[in-house]
């Protein structure tokens, strides 16, 4: 039972709402993703920014400021540049796994690095630093979670790394008078769970919409075709039969002006309508 359990909870947080998803599908929920892309990046930017100044005339090490913020930025430039090249790559499809785990990859280190902001300039640190820290994280995670929900083990990642270690250092700074933080935290990771797995299944859905309606109007192109095809093919039928009628009866004239010493002979043309 308890093995029965732990595999529907599995498929319901790591597995994709379609197993059957083909690459062009996984390349098209990427694609609606990085349409949104911009605006984590810019709020990731921001909240680093804005953590890095709050606490550069703290107690919490420069040094450490300094680091944290490179890893941030290299995060950032990498995104862009996973960004431009997959717009560029003709052949995303044939290479999706390639371009599914550089995905997961940089979610989870964009994860890795909210988590470790948390814990470290949460405990130096007490009063409206906790609160400004607490936040901003919460902040980054919530503006970002749409983006990763094109694929779930990405988003999973980026909200359990970044979340996790916060509630971690709630449950162990504070006592039970504080707790209720804690479980506002695990709600909060909960409903981006389990929203960015419904945008996944509204997204896919509309992916299969489109393709769908896609093929219906190619389909009734080709029969437009076709049936225009058939209707001038049948009218021009229709002439060649008029002519051969036309011809007939001129030919019946010459016949009959035989007498008169007029010799008039004609055949018809022949055609592929006769049938």
């Amino acid at each position: 039972m308890s093995e029965s359990f732990w595999k529907r909870a599995y498929r319901a947080v790591f597995r994709p709402s379609a197993s059957h998803m083909t690459g062009r599908m996984i390349s098209k929920m990427i694609l609606t993703s990085l349409k949104l892309h911009p605006v984590a990046l810019l709020a990731q930017f921001a909240g680093m920014t804005s953590l890095v100044t709050t606490f550069w005339q703290s107690e919490v090490s420069r040094v450490f400021l300094l680091v944290w913020y490179a890893f941030g930025l290299a995060q950032i430039y990498f995104a862009l540049r996973y960004v431009r090249y997959f717009w560029q790559d003709r052949d995303r499809v044939a290479r999706i796994r390639i371009w599914v785990r550089r995905w997961t990859a940089l979610a989870i280190a964009a994860g890795i690095i909210w988590g470790v902001a948390g814990p470290s300039l949460m405990l130096p640190l007490s009063g409206i630093s906790q609160v400004v820290t607490v936040a901003v994280v919460v902040a980054v995670t919530f503006a970002s979670w749409p983006v990763y929900s094109c694929w779930l083990p990405s988003l999973t990642g980026f909200t359990l790394l970044s979340l996790i270690p916060l509630m971690v250092t709630f449950a162990v700074q504070f006592g039970i008078s504080e707790a209720l933080m804690v479980l506002v935290m695990i709600v909060s990771c909960a409903f981006i769970l389990y929203s960015g797995r419904k945008l996944n299944e509204m997204v896919l859905a509309s992916i299969l919409t489109d393709d769908k309606n896609r093929r219906l109007v190619e389909r009734l192109k080709v029969e437009v075709n076709q049936s225009e095809k058939a209707r001038r093919q049948a009218a021009h039928c229709g002439r060649v039969g008029a002519h051969q009628r036309i011809d007939f009866h001129v030919g019946r004239a010459g016949v009959n002006r035989h007498a008169n010493g007029i010799w008039s002979l004609r055949f018809a043309p022949r055609s592929d309508c006769a049938s």
